[in-house]
């Protein structure tokens, strides 16, 4: 639910001076308001750059709060058309949906607490339609507008029974076999290809690794190159007991990299799963966006605060230049002062990433708890 907001000057003439009253109008759900726009999610798509970011990701659950706030991170960091939640543990994912801001959901319903599939969307960005599922896999047509051409899109969550893994990969020989478009698949496959996509642990089953080889060969699928951390899973131990691998990829045919020859993947930092979020972008470039004012709430707890807002109605101005001459104040006191949060955010996220990514992590118990 939202609130919108009226303002108005309080009575007493004293208290208008350094203060304004907020008077609740009325509520409305995000979904149910044709009018409303969250400037976050705006310009998601470069018409002119053909650039759209999409993610697919092993959540390990999406009904906790820790998931909420790093998905809200993912959105607010990375502008995405389209994400792929896998793993969600839930019966019906029309709540993520609605929360989140998203208007088109595909769904497979978790079998008890396992499992469980949601492809979320944009339908100003993308029109999307449903071609079939299972429980573990979800293929749709995906058309960017105003683009006439489509391509298929799978989505997969591998099942960690051997039997019925298997039957996973006959079903995409069989897409293949009647579908000779653009197509593009991506998802956790819970099986690595080759001894190098693991350090730790068993030696890997070559029989077994050869079974999705061979599905991979038949289809004429590229594995797409990455940028960030080789590995995409950890068992999260350290001190020699650590365990990562490569278990979640995106892979494409020739038509569909012919229309996105630029596309680029990276394997974002962990911060709730126990998967790297994996970040499709059809091209690299970045998007502009115009900078919305944000009150923090952090703001309020620092000594100098009240300083900065009886400046900004020290000149007496009404109520509106009044609040103009604040969000200037604020923000030049904020660089200054606190300085930007989001940023310090992003710069330890990149830390993060970097970390990950180091040849020396999988044995380096310094970057380990370095991590924690």
């Amino acid at each position: 639910m939202k609130v919108s907001f009226r303002i108005r000057p309080p009575t007493n003439p004293e208290v208008g001076k350094y203060a304004m009253l907020l008077l609740p109008t009325f509520r409305v759900r995000l979904a149910e308001s044709s009018s409303w726009r969250d400037p976050r999610r705006s310009n998601l798509f470069d018409s002119e750059n053909n650039t759209m970011n999409f993610i697919i990701w092993n959540c390990r659950g999406a009904q906790s709060a820790d998931f909420r706030r790093n998905f809200r991170l993912l959105l607010d960091y990375n502008r995405l058309s389209l994400e792929v939640l896998l793993e969600t543990h839930c019966q019906s994912h029309q709540t993520v949906n609605e929360d989140f801001n998203f208007n088109g959901l595909i769904e497979v319903a978790a079998i008890g607490q396992a499992g469980g599939i949601a492809i979320l969307w944009l339908s100003n960005v993308l029109n999307m339609e449903l071609v079939a599922t299972t429980a573990q896999e979800i293929h749709c047509h995906i058309q960017v507008h105003p683009f006439p051409f489509k391509f298929l899109f799978s989505a997969i969550y591998a099942s960690t029974d051997l039997t019925t893994r298997q039957s996973l990969w006959e079903n995409i020989i069989c897409v293949y076999d009647n579908y000779k478009g653009p197509w593009i698949i991506g998802g956790d496959f819970n099986k690595i290809t080759h001894a190098a996509d693991k350090f730790g642990g068993l030696p890997i089953s070559n029989a077994r690794a050869n079974k999705l080889m061979q599905c991979y060969n038949y289809c004429h699928l590229i594995v797409l190159g990455i940028k960030g951390s080789r590995f995409i899973w950890t068992n999260g131990r350290h001190n020699g007991a650590n365990i990562l691998e490569r278990i979640d990829r995106v892979m494409a045919n020739y038509n569909w990299l012919n229309l996105f020859p630029e596309a680029m993947v990276t394997h974002l930092p962990r911060t709730h799963s126990d998967h790297c979020p994996i970040k499709l972008e059809l091209q690299y470039r970045p998007l502009p966006h115009k900078k919305i004012f944000c009150f923090e709430t952090i703001w309020t707890t620092h000594p100098s605060f009240p300083t900065v807002v009886k400046q900004a109605w020290s000149n007496n101005l009404q109520l509106l230049p009044a609040i103009d001459e604040f969000t200037n104040i604020v923000q030049d006191w904020n660089s200054s002062t606190i300085g930007n949060i989001f940023k310090r955010k992003r710069k330890l996220l990149a830390r993060l990433g970097g970390l990950q990514s180091s040849i020396h992590y999988p044995t380096s118990i310094f970057l380990q708890n370095l991590e924690e």
